[in-house]
């Protein structure tokens, strides 16, 4: 969307350019087909947007999971992920990165939400979980 909440959409990527950017920060095959990755912005917040999408629901939830496990295990910016329920959809979320990180499963898509400036990082993720239409 050109929008989410108060922020407006600076830059976006799909297709082959948005896997691209997935796939130089991941090791390995991450099992991907589509994805989109948009930038937001407003009054020196920022906010970016990544879905990956997944041939099935089935790989989309594999994926979600190397991802948490990876993340646990250390080695990478982000702390240990914490589970929490909005509006009763499981969340991942983590900090490092400069900024707030919320991830989780819809559906065929994988996404990663990073809040950075953010002084309300939670409703900046129910912005995203009310406008955003994931497939």
């Amino acid at each position: 969307p050109s929008h989410i909440g108060d922020m407006k959409r600076v830059s976006v990527l799909t297709g082959e350019a948005a896997m691209q950017k997935m796939r130089g920060i991941h090791p390995g095959d991450i099992g991907i087909i589509d994805g989109y990755l948009a930038n937001y912005r407003w009054e020196g917040e920022e906010m970016t947007l990544w879905v990956g999408m997944a041939s099935t629901e089935p790989d989309a939830k594999q994926l979600l999971e190397r991802m948490v496990s990876a993340i646990a295990r250390g080695g990478t910016p982000f702390s240990a992920p914490a589970r929490v329920t909005v509006d009763g959809r499981q969340v991942f979320s983590t900090s490092g990165g400069g900024g707030t990180n919320y991830f989780f499963q819809d559906s065929h898509s994988v996404v990663w939400l990073t809040l950075i400036n953010s002084s309300m990082p939670a409703n900046r993720l129910n912005d995203v979980l009310k406008t955003v239409k994931f497939d």
